[in-house]
């Protein structure tokens, strides 16, 4: 009983990707939903004639229409109390609109320590929304996001205030650099461990890694709203 009620489940998905996109084919479904998705990020090492570390460029570009070109970039700096009660100084620097508290861009630069940036993903199985917390169980992604920027101490650290209540919208892979690591790994000839991590959200879990090594390796870094993980995608 159980397996023929799966089996009619998968059918009907499987008809209502035919029917939205005229075609079951997930590589044709991909290329169809790209086109409508939005941004593009790059990070590039850059060497000296030794091999060794030099530089990082960093680049992110949002995808949009001309009614989202009135653009400030704002630059937040508050005093706030840590855990240890003493006041601590704290500097947001993000591309924005204007009525808007956070980027929506998302290319953050924090405390000149980190630079944070992502580019939104693509569901292509549509099933999963059903994973999607009811409003009174999750925090909204873009109050996670703020306080992840202002409570985090390392790279890691930030992905875990990000998926802390994860509401599973706004699925996006996120990448973080942190410039201090970057800064001490200048003139080696590889990145020091977590200078570079990248998380992936989806309706019920949340993904991360550590691309250090895959940053040093390939020299460079590019997101475009596809998934690394398999279990995202």
């Amino acid at each position: 009983m159980n397996k023929t009620f799966n089996i009619t489940q998968d059918n009907a998905f499987m008809l209502n990707l035919f029917q939205k996109y005229n075609t079951t084919d997930p590589n044709l479904i991909w290329l169809k939903k790209l086109s409508h998705s939005h941004c593009s990020a790059l990070v590039k090492l850059i060497r000296d004639e030794d091999h060794k570390i030099k530089d990082v460029f960093i680049g992110h570009t949002t995808w949009d229409d001309y009614s989202a070109m009135l653009r400030i970039f704002k630059n937040y700096e508050f005093e706030f109390l840590g855990s240890e009660s003493v006041l601590r100084p704290h500097t947001l620097e993000f591309p924005s609109y204007p009525g808007i508290i956070s980027s929506t861009d998302d290319y953050y630069i924090i405390n000149t320590k980190f630079v944070v940036m992502e580019t939104t993903l693509e569901i292509l199985d549509e099933r999963v929304q059903s994973k999607i917390l009811t409003a009174d169980e999750y925090v909204p992604d873009f109050f996670r996001l703020l306080a992840a920027n202002r409570l985090a101490t390392s790279g890691k650290n930030w992905i875990h205030w990000l998926g802390y209540v994860n509401s599973g919208t706004y699925n996006s892979m996120w990448m973080v650099l942190d410039l201090e690591k970057f800064g001490q790994s200048i003139g080696q000839t590889s990145l020091l461990v977590d200078t570079f991590d990248i998380a992936e959200q989806s309706p019920g879990f949340i993904m991360s890694d550590d691309k250090s090594e895959t940053l040093s390796n390939n020299g460079y870094f590019a997101s475009y709203n596809v998934p690394s993980f398999n279990r995202i995608r």
